[in-house]
């Protein structure tokens, strides 16, 4: 997947009973804004089966997710997105990118 895709991923394109991730959308900031775009070709949307023990990462991640909801209730944002800082602020693909390059 391409990190805008992975950033652009929401709750609802995460299948935990068949174990598919579904890519229908990416990630853009413009102008500081965040919008979903269409994938870069048709082809682009697609299912992706998940790893074995993926589902089970994802279904904690989720759990502590909604641990954070109550942790930050103040600045919570509300929003559908499965990748986010703890406050559920979007990550960005250029974070995600230095990140992984400083690991």
């Amino acid at each position: 997947m391409r990190l805008s895709e992975i950033c652009g991923l929401q709750n609802k394109d995460i299948d935990l009973i068949n174990k598919r991730i579904y890519v229908r959308q990416t990630y853009k900031n413009r102008n500081g804004k965040i919008e979903l775009a269409p994938t870069k070709t048709h082809r682009s949307k697609r299912p992706i089966a998940m790893l074995p023990g993926i589902d089970i990462v994802i279904k904690k991640y989720m759990q502590q997710k909604n641990i954070n909801k109550m942790n930050y209730w103040n600045i919570y944002q509300n929003n559908d997105f499965l990748c986010t800082y703890e406050d559920r602020v979007p990550l960005r693909p250029e974070f995600v990118s230095k990140s992984l390059k400083n690991l």
